[in-house]
């Protein structure tokens, strides 16, 4: 979609130059020759600017806010950001870390785009992170023991967006309205205008139905589960010291993230490759906050010595919330 719109506005551009190059080129053609070549333009740019015009600004403006998928990035990172939020808050007041928290800490998310900007400096693990060195060695005194009910779609999309939806539905209602009160006739220049604001709100409550589409939030439940081989692990925030083997993973992966961050730095600025200075501002700080300073500058607390991690079954309190771990035999 993209593409055929970045090919449609090429074209109109280029019909758009040749247009305003060729209107000097006639002017002075007839004044050297005598003809009326100018004037016969002239005429049938008149012609089709008033009876063309508004659709040729219409189709252009259309394919300019199609063209654009910045509004569509920015709901994908406000829907995932909001699920998470959720999540977190719903496990707060337990013993017990968010499945979905955990889950990203294991799996640490990407970008919502493919580019290697984006994914080099993306701040949502950033995020989820920050917020594991905040929790994990807090002692808060749990005032529940289960979790609260998950969130409904009304919550993920959050208020902000749940405006911005009925915003964008109350101008095209106003706007037929308008059409039908005055009853502008089909198809003249004002009708042809005023369809544009039907058409921008349409575009942008599209944009929101492909990042909603896109995201699916709830879908990480669904991985959660077929990783954890339940549908909500309980697990103890005592059981994620960085000695334990929740605690390696954690580690494990976010030194493998800070490694692929790093790496998309250095190419982005013409770094070398060969000798890494984990310099980057889109690595998230260290998971544990005993290790204040740098992990990259401290040979001493590197845990990159062990050559495995052999995780046992975590057993909960709750049934059928067994935590298998299988036998890792990699080295960092």
């Amino acid at each position: 979609m993209r593409a055929l719109c970045s090919s449609l506005l090429q074209l109109i551009k280029n019909v758009i130059l040749i247009a305003v190059f060729a209107y000097p080129i006639t002017f002075i053609i007839q004044l050297l020759v005598g003809n009326s070549l100018f004037s016969s333009y002239n005429l049938l740019l008149i012609h089709y600017v008033q009876h063309y015009g508004s659709w040729l600004i219409l189709f252009t403006a259309t394919l300019i806010i199609a063209h654009s998928n910045e509004n569509q990035i920015a709901l994908m990172e406000k829907i995932r950001e909001n699920h998470y939020l959720l999540e977190v808050q719903r496990w707060a007041a337990t013993s017990f870390i968010s499945p979905t928290h955990l889950y990203y800490l294991f799996s640490p998310p990407t970008a919502v785009t493919s580019d290697q900007k984006s994914n080099a400096y993306d701040p949502f693990y950033i995020k989820v992170v920050n917020d594991f060195r905040d929790r994990v060695y807090s002692h808060i005194i749990p005032s529940h023991t289960i979790p609260l009910h998950k969130p409904n779609m009304i919550q993920i999309i959050g208020k902000p967006m749940t405006t911005y939806l009925f915003k964008h539905i109350l101008n095209i209602v106003l706007v037929i309205s308008v059409i039908i009160f005055w009853n502008i006739p089909y198809l003249s220049s004002w009708y042809n205008l005023i369809l544009f604001f039907i058409i921008y709100p349409t575009l942008k409550m599209t944009d929101f139905i492909i990042a909603f589409c896109y995201i699916q939030p709830t879908s990480v439940y669904k991985k959660i589960e077929n990783q954890f081989h339940t549908t909500e692990p309980y697990i103890s925030w005592n059981q994620l010291d960085s000695n334990s083997d929740f605690g390696q993973t954690i580690l494990f992966s976010w030194k493998a993230d800070s490694d692929k961050r790093q790496r998309d730095h250095n190419q982005l600025h013409s770094l070398s490759q060969h000798k890494i200075d984990y310099n980057s501002p889109g690595i998230s700080c260290y998971p544990y906050p005993e290790k204040e300073h740098s992990y990259f500058e401290s040979k001493e607390n590197s845990y990159s010595n062990f050559n495995e991690i052999i995780a046992m079954p975590v057993i909960s309190n709750h049934k059928n919330n067994v935590i298998p771990f299988t036998k890792r035999n990699k080295k960092i």
